[in-house]
């Protein structure tokens, strides 16, 4: 498979990144299998993924594994 985006190798990873909820929660994937272009970064998930990351985000805590706190600075625009 090449990339959609500038046709880079596609290999596979483990990937980490944030969805949210239609609440819009913020839930963390880690250790999302996912193939990874070498040359842009951008990722792709299959069918079967994409499915389980939706169910996750429909149903929420009951497939929740652990929680973590996060430090949050603001970085808004300043206005004059």
């Amino acid at each position: 498979m090449r990339c959609f985006e500038c046709g880079g190798d596609i290999v596979e990873k483990d990937v980490s990144f944030v969805m949210y909820t239609k609440d819009k929660k913020p839930i963390f994937f880690e250790d999302v299998c996912a193939g990874v272009c070498v040359q842009c970064g951008e990722k792709y998930l299959d069918g079967h993924t994409l499915e389980r990351i939706g169910n996750i985000l429909e149903e929420g805590d009951r497939e929740i594994t652990k929680r973590v706190s996060v430090p949050v600075a603001s970085m808004a625009c300043a206005h004059h």
